[in-house]
């Protein structure tokens, strides 16, 4: 999952991105988060699982980082958290190709790039 995140009030954006850029599961930092504006931010999940269920027996095999990182010792802090997530196998290709849905944003472009859709975001939400 990756996500833009946009807020009107910039200490709220502060409050929510080092809030997300601390949170940890069993010594895991959960998002992976780059700041982007004063009101926005980027984020998205920074790890994956190798099983279905994540119990403190098969932690040390059930979960890695995407990007290689160094991490401290494992514990077992917020481990309950596991009940809740649900992990969907990927590709992890990316395709070049899409549809953009909009409700009530009219755009005049028939192809839009990955990397135009920010700006198109951006001028849709006045930001």
């Amino acid at each position: 999952m990756e996500e833009l995140f946009f807020l009107k009030i910039k200490f709220k954006k502060k409050k929510y991105f080092n809030e997300m850029k601390n949170f940890k599961i069993c010594s895991f930092k959960l998002f992976e988060i780059q700041n982007i504006s004063d009101n926005c931010f980027f984020y998205k999940i920074g790890i994956k699982s190798f099983r279905k269920i994540i119990t403190q027996r098969n932690l040390n095999n059930a979960l890695s980082y995407y990007k290689k990182k160094n991490r401290k010792k494992l514990n077992y802090i917020n481990i309950n958290l596991f009940k809740y997530f649900k992990f969907i196998k990927t590709t992890g290709a990316h395709v070049s190709d899409g549809v953009l849905l909009t409700y009530n944003y009219k755009i005049n472009k028939k192809i839009i790039k990955n990397h135009e859709i920010y700006s198109v975001l951006r001028k849709f939400l006045n930001v």
